[in-house]
Formats: C-alpha cells, structure tokens, sequence
C-alpha cells in the first residue's frame, strides 16, 4: 500500500510538471505566433511609413544618378568611335543594365503600397487582441502535435483549421473552431496507468523540456531579425526624426545632382 501511494504519488507530481511544461511551450507557441502575425507586420508598416518610403527615395534616386553617369559614358563612348551616338540604343542597354535596380525598386514599392494599406486597416482595441489571444492559447495547450501526441485524426484536422483562421485574421471562425476543441477530444485518454507509467510521464518532460528550449531559441533569433529589431529604433522619436532628416539630405542633394544631368544633356549639342 505504502509502494502504491508513492508510485501513484510521484505519478502526480510529474503530471504536473508535464502539464507545466506545456502551458509553457504552448504560451511560446502563441507568443510566436503572435509576432509573426500582428505585432511584426504593424512594426513593418510603421518604419516603412516613417523611414522606409525615405529609404526608397534615396534608393531611387542613387538609380537614376547611377543611370545617368552610364548614359553619359556610353554616349561618349559612341563618339569616341566617332559615331552619332543611338539614343534609342542607349536607353535600351541601360534597360538591360539596370534590369535588377528595376526590380528592387518595383519591390520596395509593393512594399510601401502593402504598409500603406496595412495601417488604413481598422486596428483591434486591445481588449479584442486579448480575447484572441487566449482562443489561440486555449486551442495549443490541447491540440499542438509536438504538446499533444497521439491525438486522435479530428483533433489534427481541427488544429489546422484553427492554424489557417489565425494566419487569415478570420477571428470570428477563430473563436467558433476553439469552441469545438473539448467535443473533438471528447474521451480521449490523457492519464497513464500500469507499470509503464511513470517511465512514460519521464518521457513526455523531457520532450517538453527539450521543445520548450527550442521554441525560446527560435523566438530569441526572431526577435533579432527584421523588423522586430527596429522596434528600440521606432520606439525613440529622437532617432527616427535623427534618420528622417538625414534621408531628407540625401533626397535633396540627389535631386540636385539629376538636376544637373539632366540640364547638361539637353544643352545644346549634347544630345
């Protein structure tokens, strides 16, 4: 009896270590989840708003003045050979030259038009962002595979709906699919029992434990990279202004130097 007490003691405990580890893990999964989903996507729209479209200035701007200089340089080259230079020829092998400054300068465009329209979308009051939150944690802690092994095809099946309505910002289906979750593992055994048991549970922690740790190193890198490590740079206005005022420089000296390109290739026997 004492034995049995013990055993079904220590059972006890490491279920609730298990069941720790994976509120914690599932926690990590809707944190990630979360970044990914709404707070990168916000910080992304608001540099490119504050910076990025400057940015893209500059960019441009340093594209058109490259292009110049090598207009200039092909028109004289044709001189030099003593030909009439071929204006239309010109234009043509600069097309092909500066094929991928084109394309990354119609990128930066697609993505100033995509945080333009990102920040016109009506924004979730913080109330509204919490009860969703809680739907998609409610719905990892039971459904997640690498929480929940085993679970029975329903329950898979459900965790990728919930997954796809999360992903698409559908939080009204959202918040009907995490309604269904207890119906779907409705008599689904989680207890242990028999001599196996306890070398089961041990198995189980040391999975969470070892998922846990991955889930905190793949958010620790992500929030290193872009955008999520412009955020100490979006959140002092003394440094994005700092910034502003130097792209806005570099904007006007750039115009100046086309300016002058451009006015010296229709001077009079220029072109």
């Amino acid at each position: 009896m004492k034995n049995e007490l013990g055993f079904n003691a220590e059972c006890e405990a490491l279920r609730l270590r298990r069941e720790y580890l994976r509120g914690k893990c599932a926690e990590e999964v809707e944190e990630y989840m979360h970044l990914t989903t709404c707070v990168g996507p916000n910080l992304k729209a608001d540099y490119m708003l504050r910076v990025g479209q400057l940015e893209h200035r500059v960019f441009q701007l340093k594209t058109d003045v490259a292009r110049w200089q090598r207009r200039f340089t092909l028109r004289q080259q044709a001189l030099n050979r003593g030909e009439v230079p071929n204006l239309v020829g010109i234009e043509a092998t600069l097309d092909g030259e500066f094929q991928d400054y084109l394309k990354q300068i119609k990128e930066h465009q697609a993505a100033l038009k995509a945080a333009a329209q990102h920040a016109a979308m009506d924004s979730l009051s913080e109330e509204e962002t919490n009860a969703i939150r809680m739907n998609y944690l409610k719905a990892v802690k039971k459904l997640h595979p690498d929480l929940n092994p085993d679970l029975p095809p329903a329950a898979n099946e459900l965790w990728h709906k919930i997954q796809a309505a999360y992903s698409a910002d559908e939080w009204h289906e959202l918040e009907f699919l995490v309604g269904m979750v207890d119906d779907v593992l409705k008599g689904w055994k989680t207890v242990e029992t028999g001599a196996n048991a306890l070398e089961e549970l041990k198995q189980s922690i040391a999975s969470l434990e070892r998922r846990l740790h991955e889930l905190l190193q793949r958010r620790t890198e992500l929030e290193k990279q872009e955008p999520f490590c412009w955020r100490e740079f979006l959140d002092n206005a003394d440094e994005v202004a700092s910034r502003q005022a130097e792209l806005r420089k570099q904007i006007e000296r750039f115009e100046g130097v086309l300016y002058e390109y451009e006015t010296l290739w229709n001077q009079r026997g220029v072109a």
